[in-house]
């Protein structure tokens, strides 16, 4: 995601594909809130080696 992220800034955002990506930040931030608030970690934790497994 960070390369797909820095890609973008390289060649330039559109007002669509910024106002696109700020929501889906917005959108994952209250996830995360959430998340958090409700003590499920273990859902972060299997997102993070889902992840992981995907790079190798």
């Amino acid at each position: 995601m960070l390369e797909t992220d820095d890609k973008q800034r390289l060649e330039g955002y559109s007002d669509e594909s910024f106002d696109e990506q700020a929501e889906r930040l917005a959108d994952t931030e209250q996830n995360l809130k959430k998340i958090c608030a409700r003590g499920e970690l273990e859902k972060i934790y299997r997102i993070q080696l889902t992840t992981a497994l995907k790079k190798n």
